[in-house]
């Protein structure tokens, strides 16, 4: 099959992620609980904003796209059946529910809102959904490697898969690396195109003829409007050596923990929610280092901008090589000096980023930035990054996918 030729499409997304995650739980007894527990709250409402969601309201604004259905990660195991259910709130209707049932709920946050969002427990009521909606001119756009019967049993004219990092040698599926394996060789056959967020994960679709390394992108506008300076960061000195994101095991804790005792005199703060068996509380142990865990998008820039350094501590392995960490871009929107480990994505602001292989290289580069950082080179960064926008990434996409 193959799309219609001038003719607007309809997207069925599968997501990486839940709606819930992305904006917030709508369940309003939650909310009300969790005004008492900011730890919940920051667990449940700080939001996570990442490839897949940039790439969704990218699409939502281009004219060749008629509407999408956005489809929430598909729970793989009860708990996070269990998680779906309370925090999508599927037994509960409100003023933006489209359609209800047991199991699932399709909702649009406005009625000129190109976007509907399917949450559910499986994807048995997709097709009837999308009978609902009208759908024709169909593209399947996936981001889950986890979920490969979808080929079979939702309904499209063609196929997409964005490729996030190679969850083959993500440390939480390490039990099920060879079922996503197969999943990679499955979904080869079915996608008409393929895009990657590096180059390394080409490898996994071999003999394909239409794979398109296509990296991350940023919102400068965003991260460039100039925000006060966080309330968290009252009693913090000077210089801030900062890092956003998740911790987990990606990040080189032994690197960081020479480096945070070598230099006492600077603060190391890091943002983002940790992950157990990050490593963390080797770091927690030093008083020049600040755990202030998740933001949300909207109050990400503060933090960034009032950084001296971003850095970029990552292990090089197996699974980094597949990464193009969305931090990079972010960073330099905001017009900060990077310091990082050889990962991919590095290779692409040669001039804007420092590149160090230990801990000594780490704190050399750091100092050194330090030293030579000036407002016009901030300035030179901005504009370095500032054609890296998620609308060219998308303009990119479907140029390939309409060809």
């Amino acid at each position: 099959m193959s799309l219609r030729k001038n003719e607007p499409i309809d997207i069925v997304m599968l997501n990486m992620s839940a709606d819930f995650e992305w904006h917030g739980s709508s369940v309003s007894w939650l909310r009300r609980f969790v005004r008492w527990q900011p730890a919940l709250a920051k667990k449940f409402y700080a939001g996570v904003f990442n490839r897949n969601l940039a790439i969704l309201e990218a699409l939502s604004k281009d004219k060749r796209v008629r509407q999408i259905l956005s489809v929430d990660f598909v729970p793989q195991t009860v708990k996070r059946k269990l998680k779906e259910y309370i925090l999508a709130g599927l037994w509960q209707g409100g003023r933006n529910v489209a359609v209800r049932g047991l199991t699932y709920k399709v909702t649009r946050q406005s009625v000129s809102s190109k976007v509907y969002t399917f949450s559910g427990l499986t994807l048995d009521h997709v097709p009837e959904i999308m009978k609902k909606l009208q759908f024709h001119n169909v593209v399947l756009w996936s981001y889950n490697p986890l979920e490969v019967d979808c080929f079979r049993s939702i309904p499209h004219d063609v196929a997409v898969f964005d490729a996030v990092d190679d969850w083959s040698h993500h440390p939480e599926y390490v039990v099920i690396r060879d079922r996503i394996r197969q999943n990679y060789r499955t979904i080869a056959t079915h996608a008409r195109a393929i895009f990657t967020v590096a180059k390394d994960l080409h490898s996994l679709f071999p003999g394909h003829a239409s794979v398109h390394w296509i990296s991350n992108g940023v919102d400068s506008d965003h991260y460039a409007a100039q925000r006060p300076r966080p309330a968290e960061f009252s009693d913090i000195m000077q210089p801030i050596i900062g890092y956003h994101g998740i911790i987990q095991s990606r990040l080189d804790v032994e690197l960081l923990e020479d480096v945070v005792a070598a230099h006492p005199e600077w603060a190391f703060v890091f943002v983002g929610l940790v992950w157990p068996g990050a490593g963390a509380a080797k770091l927690q142990k030093y008083p020049n280092v600040r755990f202030l865990g998740q933001k949300t998008y909207a109050e990400l820039p503060a933090y960034i901008q009032h950084f001296d350094v971003g850095i970029l501590p990552h292990r090089v392995d197996a699974f980094t090589k597949t990464m193009n960490p969305m931090k990079i871009y972010e960073y330099l929107a905001c017009g900060k000096p990077v310091v990082s480990t050889p990962v991919a994505g590095v290779d692409l602001f040669p001039e804007y980023i420092q590149v160090a292989l230990t801990a000594e290289e780490f704190s050399f580069h750091i100092k050194r930035v330090l030293e030579m950082n000036s407002e016009a080179q901030g300035g030179a960064r901005q504009q370095a990054v500032a054609p890296h926008t998620w609308t060219r990434r998308v303009h990119a996409m479907l140029d390939i996918l309409l060809a």
